[in-house]
């Protein structure tokens, strides 16, 4: 696990690839009030907007940013998160 707020958490999942033993890592989002993971990167490419704009359509302002792609890195969604998302009244 790398960050933990209220319903969102961001776990890094380490991998060992077969060929070379080489460790690698991809980052993973879980919600635990709705016992989802979705994976949030792919490599090079960035974020997985496809998969993450669903996965965050009750904060619509943070489902925006990310396919606007005015939010590109998963500590760009954890901050948001806690910013507009947990308490959007503030």
């Amino acid at each position: 696990m790398i960050k933990r707020n209220p319903n969102l958490i961001l776990y890094e999942w380490e991998y060992e690839e077969d060929d070379s033993s080489y460790v690698d890592s991809f980052p993973l989002f879980y919600r635990p009030d709705q016992d989802k993971w979705v994976r949030v990167t792919q490599g090079i490419f960035g974020l997985k907007r496809k998969k993450l704009v669903p996965f965050f359509l009750d904060c619509p302002q943070l489902a925006l940013g990310i396919q606007d792609k005015s939010i590109k890195t998963p500590y760009e969604i954890l901050e948001f998160w806690e910013g507009s998302c947990l308490n959007p009244r503030r």
